[in-house]
């Protein structure tokens, strides 16, 4: 390292003294190849020491790199992104030049590991860049979820099967929404989504119901069941993973002990099953309804996923719970959307059922429970 820098203080004295200097020695009258050495040497020079410099030195190895940049071939942007790539502290306008390189040879390798790219630029590049570029940040080891939605809108299948199956990537809803989508046709991508570990429960019932026969009983079969030939065979297979997946949820195991805590204290009611629908609390929401119609979670859960609403309706209605409440449950449920319109009728719809005759219904779905052995909540 002693005689590296030894090198490198008869090359460029003035890289550290007086960068235009330096520069105008740099890039007046020599080749592109003698250029190019003196931005390795920088390269090498700022990586010798990256911990220890200031901020204004960061600044100013990063001023001279960039200009050095303009004038070196492609051989030398590899060698700066594989070598800055990995580095906590490199210089940022460097590391986001060499993000733009159309070369994905070039960009690949800051845009899946840099440190240095914050998303907002993650989600500019994601927008215009190519499908390579769009894979390489679809393996970074973190991904906000805002850059995660641009990939799932933009990329192709490989980049989404690659977010699908990272661990480190977040996804919102409507990325979740859009993925499900994407996997209906796809054995490879359903299973990646289906074994992720955060996904929503009504994501998975969705992508369970939304699949392709194919792929559903490839689904069945990674569940450890018997891929059925007829629907209602589905039906029930469905219905078994529900319940199963479901005792294992670390979510509902969590959210029992939330809603315990809330009868304990005598405080489980429309307002806190509204604010966990408005939350996008799916477990809260299922489990409280439970709770308060003495009927099964896992029945609980296939009502609010369902596409038709007539089962909430009249389990919402019996236990007394008002449109707007029953509207939020509605609009948990991103697998079936409703327009203006179609909630306007539901709304008129639901208002017209007779709470008494709801209460009658509900009674005989409790007596059925009853007669299978209890409410069996749990498994």
């Amino acid at each position: 390292m002693e005689e590296n820098e030894q090198n490198l203080s008869t090359d460029m004295p003035e890289v550290l003294v007086d960068p235009s200097t330096a520069l105008d020695d740099g890039l007046s009258g020599h080749t592109v190849r003698e250029r190019s050495r003196v931005l390795r040497q920088t390269a090498d020079l700022f990586l010798s020491k990256s911990t220890s410099y200031s901020d204004q030195q960061v600044k100013l190895f990063d001023s001279v790199m960039l200009q050095l940049l303009e004038h070196v071939d492609r051989e030398v942007r590899e060698y700066l992104s594989n070598r800055f790539a990995p580095v906590d502290c490199a210089p940022p306008g460097v590391i986001r030049y060499l993000a733009n390189d159309d070369a994905i040879a070039v960009a690949g390798p800051v845009l899946q590991q840099s440190p240095c790219l914050d998303e907002e630029f993650l989600v500019g590049c994601a927008r215009c860049k190519s499908q390579d570029h769009l894979a390489a940040m679809s393996l970074r080891p973190t991904i906000g979820h805002h850059l995660s939605d641009v990939l799932i809108e933009r990329g192709n299948d490989q980049v989404v099967l690659n977010l699908a199956k990272n661990s480190g990537a977040k996804l919102s809803d409507h990325g979740y929404s859009l993925m499900v989508d994407r996997a209906r046709d796809s054995q490879q991508l359903a299973s990646a989504v289906f074994h992720r570990a955060d996904i929503p429960r009504q994501h998975m019932l969705a992508l369970f119901k939304k699949a392709s026969a194919a792929v559903r009983r490839e689904l069945e079969l990674e569940a450890g069941r018997k891929a059925e030939e007829t629907f209602e065979a589905l039906k029930l297979a469905s219905q078994r993973l529900q319940e199963t997946t479901q005792e294992d949820s670390q979510r509902y195991a969590s959210a029992r002990r939330r809603i315990a805590e809330l009868r304990q204290a005598g405080c489980l009611s429309e307002k806190e099953i509204s604010a966990f629908a408005r939350q996008g609390a799916f477990e809260e929401v299922v489990i409280a309804i439970s709770e308060l119609c003495s009927l099964p979670e896992a029945q609980m859960e296939r009502l609010i996923v369902e596409e038709t609403c007539d089962r909430l309706f009249i389990v919402s209605r019996a236990i007394g719970l008002s449109w707007p409440c029953v509207r939020q449950l509605l609009l948990m449920n991103s697998a079936t959307p409703r327009s203006l319109e179609q909630m306007e009728h539901l709304m008129a719809a639901y208002n017209a059922i007779p709470r008494g005759s709801a209460a009658k219904t509900l009674q005989v779905h409790q007596l059925r429970e009853k007669a299978r052995g209890g409410r069996a909540s749990r498994h």
